[in-house]
């Protein structure tokens, strides 16, 4: 302690360090000397000599942390006040980090490895006393995990929740699981839905998968996957720049002329288009023409310079019919329309055998 006395007559301080543990065993001590007026005692904290030191919890623990170090802390307080371990941490893998201060000296760090009991208390080393700056890292247990699920509903035996029971389990583990599909599953509808990493719908190909789980299309099961098998869908829908207002009634067909048929088999688009919707109309672009499939997928027709290939329609398809773009009426526009080489050739070969014909006519009239 200090007394700060200043002089009366020219103000100066004076500095006098006082021992009050004596003073206050002995009261005849010289230390205890007789106050002033205007005299100021200060007593000095011993926490003022600490450059505000910590003390760091963190990892597998509920409430981790930095807490103000004080020498009546122990371990057992630190992770008592860090609301004690979490289920899956690892109670014999405790490090705790200390920096070693020398004088004038590098700083270095330190590292000890301790195991407490249920209580928290050290096992190993039980007088251990944590230091200002340690940093406690509670460890995991290895590979400990918590059950990870799967929902899979629609058109299996056994559907609902699954949990996944080994590592990289994929689709066709858990259709197994289930029971298999039912003899009213469409699994060339079927959808999943990942909800890891906000990733949404996932295009698959369960068919395929059913048939040879090889394939890339046999994916590794994630937490929180949904998958859906629908019923057997028999019908294909029509819609687009298609004639069907000259075949049905306008209270069959749906938005942008849609209409609803039956399955006809696993045949081209056009056949579809030919046979149940009156062909294409005037103004459809033939080569916009696409077939999206159940599970999302969707394939377009493939465009040559003679010929077009029209992609093949599946159950529970939708047939879609794109139309050509508007061209604003303009005496001025001088661009020209698509030329049509299919119809070009079709017409260059039909005049050359009108005039071979007609050659060969008047070679047998010569005659």
């Amino acid at each position: 302690a200090y007394i700060i006395r200043r002089n009366i007559q020219t103000g100066e301080p004076e500095y006098i360090s006082l021992d009050l543990f004596s003073v206050m065993a002995d009261p005849n001590a010289n230390d205890n000397l007789v106050m002033r007026p205007e005299d100021q005692l200060i007593i000095q904290s011993q926490r003022a000599f600490l450059d505000d030191a910590t003390l760091t919890i963190a990892g597998a623990v509920r409430d981790p942390g930095t807490y103000e170090f004080d020498q009546s802390m122990t371990l057992k307080d630190l992770i008592t006040l860090a609301s004690g371990l979490r289920m899956q941490a690892a109670s014999n893998r405790i490090d705790v980090s200390r920096l070693v201060i020398e004088q004038n000296e590098p700083t270095r760090v330190v590292v000890a490895t301790l195991q407490v009991d249920e209580d928290y208390n050290p096992v190993d080393e039980p007088g251990f006393e944590l230091q200002p700056y340690d940093q406690v890292f509670v460890r995991t247990v290895p590979e400990f995990e918590f059950q990870k699920t799967v929902q899979i509903t629609g058109e299996v035996r056994y559907p609902g929740p699954y949990a996944i029971i080994a590592d990289n389990e994929r689709i066709s583990s858990i259709i197994e699981r289930s029971g298999g599909i039912t003899d009213e599953a469409f699994p060339e509808g079927a959808t999943l839905v990942r909800r890891q990493d906000s990733i949404g719908p996932v295009v698959i190909e369960l068919d395929e998968v059913l048939k040879n789980d090889d394939i890339p299309s046999n994916i590794i099961m994630k937490d929180g996957d949904r998958i859906f098998i629908p019923k057997i869908k028999d019908f294909v829908a029509i819609s687009g720049a298609v004639n069907t207002t000259e075949l049905y009634r306008q209270d069959l067909l749906g938005d942008n002329n849609r209409v609803t048929v039956v399955y006809d088999g696993s045949k081209s688009a056009s056949h579809y288009i030919k046979k149940f919707a009156g062909g294409f109309a005037d103004n459809s672009s033939k080569k916009s023409t696409t077939v999206e499939y159940p599970n999302g997928e969707i394939k377009k027709a493939m465009n040559f310079v003679l010929f077009r290939i029209y992609p093949k329609v599946e159950k529970g398809a939708l047939v879609k019919v794109g139309t050509k773009p508007v061209k604003a009426d303009d005496p001025q526009d001088t661009q020209k329309e698509d030329v049509n080489w299919g119809e070009v050739m079709a017409n260059a070969v039909a005049q050359a055998t009108a005039v071979l014909t007609l050659i060969l006519l008047i070679d047998r009239a010569g005659r």
